[in-house]
C-alpha cells in the first residue's frame, strides 16, 4: 500500500515583540522555512499509520504519528507527533510551539 500524506501543522512563535502563528501543509521531505529567524521544520517521515482504511468498519482507535526535524540556530531536534490526543500532539522547542492538526491521506482497502 503506497500512500502520499500531506500533514496540516500549527506554528507559533512568540517572542517579547511579535506573537507570529501560521497553519502550513507539508508534504514528506517537504521543509518549511519561512520563519523571521533562521529555523527550517522538515517533515521527515509518516510512520504506525494505524488508521483505518476508507471503505472498511474498523473496531480499534485509529491512530498514525510523523516524524520531523526542527533546525534553529544549528541546533537540530527530532521529534514525533501523533494526531490523537491519548499520545503528544504537539511540542515546544526553542521557543517554537508546534501541533499536528491533521494528516490528509487516508489508507485505502485494497
Amino acid at each position: 500500500m503506497k500512500n502520499s500524506f500531506i500533514l496540516f501543522l500549527a506554528f507559533s512563535c512568540a517572542t517579547k515583540d511579535d506573537d507570529t502563528k501560521a497553519a502550513v501543509n507539508l508534504k514528506i521531505n517537504e521543509c518549511f522555512d519561512k520563519f523571521q529567524n533562521p529555523v527550517r521544520l522538515c517533515l521527515d517521515f509518516v510512520c504506525n499509520d494505524s488508521r483505518c482504511p476508507t471503505g472498511l468498519v474498523c473496531v480499534w482507535e485509529c491512530n498514525v504519528s510523523a516524524t520531523f526535524v526542527l533546525t534553529k540556530n544549528q541546533n537540530k531536534y527530532r521529534f514525533n507527533l501523533h494526531l490523537i490526543d491519548k499520545f503528544k500532539t504537539d511540542t515546544i522547542l526553542d521557543g517554537i510551539d508546534i501541533k499536528l492538526l491533521n494528516i490528509s491521506s487516508q489508507p485505502k482497502a485494497d
